[in-house]
């Protein structure tokens, strides 16, 4: 029992660590991109669902949807496991002056620890590990006064990951990644049907031309989880290939399935 429970504690240090490490890429990366998929969806459930006025948003990163949902929600609460995405998250939502945006640090395997006042309309969760599982998605129903839903890519391009990746020899069919995952919703729809439940899909895309400074565009893609230190030099020189007059000009398509349950199937 000791020996699992110091396991546990392993894995969540090793998770806390790989999120903070990476915080900093993320932000700026969320901050450079021109995106529209937060706000679509943010606008789909103010206009769809008129009863949501409070949030929960699991693992919410920098704030990428907390912050667009707080614009029009009463009470918006976003977790996560990084200090550091909680502290870029803080900054976005002062930059934005909203006041009804708290943030807390929480490991998605301990929510238990959190009060029932959380409970929330909406609980919400975007390309988030922990709920992955079974377990992951039935704490977010215990968490729900109304709805869940779960928003992951299905498809994710980006012109120049595909350069850095050709460039550095990577095989496409060797990564595991997690924004070109197709089985995943496939795995969470069937799971809540063969559980009662009636999940709904709902499909997003956008196709976004960014512009990004050299440095900008270094500062963001070399230190990418799929970038080995041994390599941050050969990626650098294929970034700057790829500049033009020292800016990167990249294309960015992207699609999204939202699964969305009512958490009380009585209802």
């Amino acid at each position: 029992m000791i020996s699992q429970k110091k396991e546990t504690q392993t894995q969540e240090t090793t998770a806390e660590k790989r999120w903070d490490e990476r915080a900093h890429s993320f932000y700026l990366s969320q901050k450079k991109r021109d995106e529209s998929l937060p706000s679509e969806i943010s606008k789909y459930f103010m206009t769809a669902y008129t009863g949501i006025e409070s949030i929960l948003d699991v693992g919410g990163g920098a704030g990428r949807y907390a912050i667009p949902f707080a614009s029009w929600a009463k009470r918006v609460h976003m977790t996560d496991i990084s200090q550091n995405m909680l502290n870029y998250a803080l900054e976005n939502a002062e930059q934005a002056g909203l006041s009804n945006v708290t943030f807390s640090k929480l490991d998605w395997d301990e929510a238990e620890q959190m009060s029932l006042e959380m409970k929330a309309d909406l609980v919400f969760a975007s390309m988030c590990p922990a709920v992955n599982s079974e377990a992951g998605i039935q704490k977010m129903m215990h968490f729900s006064d109304g709805y869940c839903a779960i928003n992951r890519f299905i498809v994710f391009e980006d012109s120049l990951t595909e350069a850095v990746r050709r460039g550095l020899g990577i095989e496409k069919n060797s990564i595991k990644d997690p924004h070109n995952d197709r089985k995943m919703v496939k795995y969470t729809f069937n799971l809540l049907w063969d559980k009662g439940y009636t999940p709904e899909i709902k499909l997003f895309s956008e196709d976004v031309l960014v512009e990004l400074s050299l440095e900008e565009a270094k500062d963001i893609y070399v230190t990418s989880r799929e970038i080995e230190e041994g390599q941050f030099t050969a990626c650098e020189a294929i970034i700057e290939a790829y500049s033009e007059d020292g800016i990167c000009k990249i294309r960015k398509r992207h699609e999204t399935a939202l699964i969305i349950w009512r958490a009380n199937k009585t209802k």
